[in-house]
């Protein structure tokens, strides 16, 4: 079956779209409509215009490398209320910052993210794990082969990025401590003490962390999955 016309691909497209719970790629909408990769991006530009006003609830983005009908931000306050009830614990400050860390520096390690954040990321790891905002991404060829994490494709689709490109740029001078040495053990060599995180690194009654440079804001740029309240029931690392 294919749209006979332009109207019925832009619907077809849009169902599609509303279907979809993931970014899908301008190939597969193509495939799935029967229509051509060129001229699917064409319906699609028709209908990112169609739905750019003010007055549409919805609009067409383009991130992680597919599009997909998202609701328009300042209609989040109508979502939020609705949804109040079903939704899932926020992220601790814990996790914004491993968040942070396995952005700006991946593929890394646990024991590297450990040097950086100065405790244990462990619970932090563990909980993105489950969101699917980072995800394995192989073995470092150094002792013990430690795992090496990255983000997910949901992770640009929660801050709508297109690409990591996008991320916000670190000031000259500041951000994220160098690589630990290499071949060196992981336990051991990545603990040292850091900038930001006192003589006592994690001694401190684990109560370290790593602080983010001037003009990075990690609520601002993870807003909605910052931790809100009390009652959010991940502890800090």
């Amino acid at each position: 079956m294919c749209p006979t016309n332009l109207q019925e691909a832009q619907a077809a497209i849009e169902a599609i779209l509303f279907a979809a719970s993931f970014p899908l790629r301008a190939e597969e909408i193509a495939s799935a409509i029967g229509v051509d990769e060129s001229s699917t991006r064409k319906l699609l530009r028709l209908i990112g215009d169609r739905h750019s006003s003010p007055e549409s609830g919805v609009a067409l983005v383009e991130t992680g490398g597919g599009f997909i009908m998202l609701s328009r931000p300042e209609y989040a306050p109508y979502i939020e209320r609705l949804s109040e009830r079903q939704r899932p614990p926020s992220l601790s400050p814990a996790s914004l910052e491993t968040l942070a860390i396995v952005a700006y520096r991946q593929p890394v390690t646990r024991g590297e993210i450990e040097r950086i954040r100065g405790v244990s990321p462990d619970s932090a790891i563990s909980t993105l794990l489950e969101r699917g905002l980072i995800c394995e991404k192989g073995r470092k060829e150094s002792i013990g082969r430690p795992i090496l994490y990255g983000t997910t494709p949901d992770f640009l689709l929660y801050l709508g990025l297109s690409s990591l490109d996008d991320l916000p740029v670190l000031p000259d001078g500041e951000g994220l401590p160098a690589d630990a040495p290499q071949g060196a053990d992981e336990q051991d060599a990545l603990m040292s003490p850091l900038p930001g995180l006192g003589k006592d690194g994690d001694e401190a009654g684990g109560n370290a962390h790593w602080d983010m440079p001037d003009g990075i804001d990690l609520e601002s740029m993870f807003d909605g999955m910052s931790a809100t309240d009390a009652n959010c029931d991940e502890e800090d690392d």
